[in-house]
């Protein structure tokens, strides 16, 4: 799997930047435009941005530098200047956006060189998927298929319509997926034994009927404390306590169930998107992934899904054209960028993404997983 940027320039330029790692840029030089197709393959997230573009009497592109690149006088390709060799480029079968032309300043002047002139630019971005990518998650989640929790992650998550949802499971899910942050979620960790637990022990009517404040934030210390095994109790119970007061404050309980019961039918992935963003808004502590996790708990997301350590380690064992790191993705622009080649590489496998997820979270745990212990 690769990513890949087309930059065209027109009439009239301003600098680009892309996310990726030095590898061996091509230019194709023609009729006085130009195209530049880059593969990146990055182990971290760096900027290339172009500099100065200069043209001879006639108007054709004679020079451009690109943070230790340039283009050739002569025949328009891009010299690696000692780094790696040219990336053969696999034939595009994925789903690709195309972002639109930046806004243009008229009255700006592209650099203080004889000869520069300003021109327009845009960029086509591509996640290319070949036919053994294609094979590969194909088989994999062939293999997991069996699995109980990959199948009850079908069974609930593709389910042409699902149960709306309340405030008490509204709650209960985000008191777990708080929970699974930074630390074990295994079928036989803490955090699962703690929401398998009947009563559950901090359910939406006994936290409701503490006082405001202290009294709710020290009853969900306590219970987390009193179970063992939990990290971060009382960071967890501050956030959790804070979100209980948001959503008890103006509406918001109203508004966010509103929002989530969108998602009860089939949606497109940029609806799921825009709810996932709602959520990460509102809530204390949910993060890009956290977000998603709890829409996925609830069974509601097809596309979006959280991308923990699991789906982290897969990928770049899988060959990802971007090195994932925790770091990185805490950045929400960054961690949508990253999903949105997750879901180009399963549109062309033809496997929704919450598929995937639950195959590679049951590869890690063999067979620990059962129809009985099942929480997420």
């Amino acid at each position: 799997m690769r990513a890949r940027v087309n930059t065209v320039s027109t009439k009239r330029w301003r600098p680009v930047s892309v996310i990726g790692k030095r590898l061996a840029p091509i230019c194709q030089h023609d009729r006085g435009s130009v195209s530049s197709v880059t593969t990146l393959r990055a182990e971290l997230p760096g900027l290339w941005g172009a500099q100065d573009l200069e043209t001879d009497e006639a108007g054709r592109l004679r020079h451009c530098e690109m943070h230790g690149f340039q283009i050739d006088e002569v025949y328009g390709f891009w010299n690696p200047l000692e780094t790696s060799r040219q990336q053969k480029l696999k034939s595009n079968i994925a789903p690709r956006w195309t972002s639109q032309s930046w806004p243009l300043s008229l009255n700006q002047i592209a650099s203080g060189k004889p000869g520069a002139v300003q021109m327009e630019a845009f960029m086509q971005f591509q996640w290319q998927v070949d036919q053994n990518d294609i094979a590969c998650v194909r088989a994999f989640v062939a293999f997991h298929a069996a699995n109980p929790f990959v199948r009850v992650r079908v069974k609930r998550n593709l389910a042409a319509a699902k149960p709306a949802v309340d405030r008490s499971e509204f709650w209960k899910q985000m008191v777990g997926m708080r929970m699974t942050s930074v630390q074990r979620s295994g079928p036989n960790s803490a955090v699962a034994r703690f929401l398998r637990r009947a009563p559950f022990p901090l359910s939406y009517d006994q936290v409701d009927g503490q006082p405001e404040g202290d009294g709710r934030r020290d009853l969900i210390a306590s219970a987390l404390r009193a179970h063992g095994g939990i990290r971060f109790p009382d960071k967890i119970a501050a956030d959790l306590s804070e979100n209980f007061n948001r959503l008890n404050a103006d509406n918001g309980w109203d508004t966010a169930l509103a929002q989530v019961n969108v998602l009860v039918l089939p949606a497109e992935a940029g609806a799921e998107r825009e709810v996932a963003r709602f959520l990460q808004n509102l809530l204390h502590g949910f993060g890009p992934k956290q977000s998603r996790n709890l829409l996925q708990s609830l069974g509601l997301t097809r596309y979006e899904i959280p991308i923990d350590s699991r789906i982290t380690r897969w990928l770049n064992d899988f060959g990802f054209p971007v090195t994932l790191t925790a770091t990185a993705l805490a950045d929400a622009g960054y961690y949508e960028f990253v999903l949105d080649g997750i879901q180009a590489l399963c549109a062309a496998s033809e496997v929704f993404p919450c598929v995937l997820d639950a195959a590679i979270f049951a590869s890690f745990d063999g067979d620990a997983w059962t129809q009985e212990n099942i929480i997420y």
